[in-house]
């Protein structure tokens, strides 16, 4: 594969396939959590191939969501710190009403004080997903999201 062109208008794209064969793997080189042997990734016509780590970092906080199989939160941080810091690391500033909106639509207003430690499976995957798209990112990546 020469190059990898991932867009964002409002389209859903299902990937299958048996386990080990390089689902997560794909979903972490369009994430520019790996980085490619070669050729190019481009995200919204930007390749992010040989972006630096901080200007990858950025330009993943601004423009990607991702949902992994293992919710990753900040674990001495509330449900509510660990939505404000997304934010704050996709140069979002605080929005308040933005948290309580999602808490609300994920159901997770009752354990928005705890941490992620002390939240039931269900609990923590929500979590997931409020974290993958509370910046309101063009494109999300979910990796086994059920």
């Amino acid at each position: 594969m020469k190059s990898t062109s991932l867009k964002s208008n409002n389209e859903s794209l299902l990937i299958l396939g048996k386990s080990g064969i390089g689902k997560t793997t794909l979903l972490h080189l369009l994430a520019g959590i790996l980085s490619p042997d070669n050729g190019n990734i481009f995200i919204n016509d930007t390749n992010i191939t040989n972006f630096s780590s901080k200007k990858l970092d950025i330009f993943r906080g601004k423009h990607i969501g991702i949902v992994f199989q293992n919710t990753i939160a900040v674990s001495s941080l509330t449900v509510y710190e660990n939505l404000q810091a997304r934010l704050y690391f996709s140069g979002i500033a605080n929005q308040k009403e933005a948290i309580e909106d999602i808490l609300k639509q994920l159901d997770l207003v009752s354990v928005k004080n705890q941490k992620p430690n002390t939240l039931s499976t269900g609990q923590l995957q929500r979590l997931g997903i409020a974290l993958g798209v509370i910046h309101k990112p063009a494109i999300i990546l979910a990796d086994e999201p059920t």
